[in-house]
């Protein structure tokens, strides 16, 4: 906002105002009443000079300078996009929080996924995750996320981008399926921390190409007849399985590829 005080004229006159800035005129005859002009769509850290001229209706005029330059507000914190877990029609994003210094209302999310917005523009999201339902399998699918700060003086966004290629659709094992699988809990004697998937038949002749539980993905696990055990997870693994305790495995048998699908219980033993 830039203020000023009336200029002294001759009686009987009256006079307007005109407002300068940077040499271009935002606004001719502003009535004489007014003491002051606000700009609001001004680029942050930047310098503007402006003049205010005072035209009296006897042909004289006068007018003032002044020069200043914008604060800079400081930005939203930066947030990291996690694909939480993905099926071939389905995909869970979640991401971190964004924050601004000294705000106490929440910052809220615009969702895309290819460019179209998934959240009702007059909805936004004020959550940290998000559930794309029927999808393509097989398909890449960018997913960017905007973060906006819209209460208070001054308005941000800050956005981010995540990919991320949905699974092939396929067969059902004709016979193979998962029997039990077991998160046995921290305080179990035996296996604690650690999930054993046991199968309905042996999987000696089987290869494992993908194993999935809880959206997580495990490379390392040891195999047996009819079984597999994965090492020893973190306690956030761990309760990351506890929060979403379905699992998948992709097999490839005789040149054929398989998912099968199971959910985790929890035990101790």
């Amino acid at each position: 906002m830039i203020q000023w005080t009336p200029p002294t004229v001759q009686d009987g006159f009256t006079y307007s105002y005109s407002i300068i800035l940077d040499d271009k005129t935002i606004f001719h005859s502003l009535t004489d009443t007014a003491s002051s002009w606000v700009f609001t769509t001004l680029n942050e850290g930047q310098t503007y000079t402006f003049k205010v001229i005072a035209n009296s209706d006897n042909g004289a005029s006068t007018e003032e300078t002044i020069t200043f330059t914008t604060i800079v507000h400081p930005n939203l914190s930066d947030f990291d996009i996690m694909v939480d877990s993905f099926t071939n029609t389905t995909a869970n994003i979640t991401w971190t929080p964004s924050t601004y210094p000294n705000h106490t209302s929440s910052i809220n999310y615009d969702i895309y996924l290819n460019g179209k917005q998934q959240n009702p523009k007059l909805s936004a999201i004020y959550g940290t995750n998000y559930n794309f339902t029927d999808l393509t399998p097989n398909t890449e699918y960018i997913v960017k996320i905007i973060a906006n700060k819209t209460v208070g003086h001054p308005v941000k966004t800050l956005s981010r981008e995540i990919r991320f290629t949905t699974e092939k659709s396929y067969q059902t094992h004709p016979t193979l399926t998962v029997t039990e699988a077991v998160l046995y809990t921290p305080s179990s004697q035996y296996f604690s921390n650690q999930l054993k998937i046991k199968f309905s038949d042996s999987i000696s002749a089987i290869d494992f190409d993908k194993v999935s539980i809880g959206g997580i993905i495990i490379n390392n696990f040891m195999t047996y007849s009819t079984a597999i055990m994965s090492n020893t997870f973190s306690s956030e693994n761990y309760n990351k399985i506890l929060f979403n305790n379905a699992g998948y495995v992709i097999i490839t048998e005789n040149g054929i590829t398989y998912k099968v699908k199971f959910d985790i219980v929890e035990k101790t033993n």
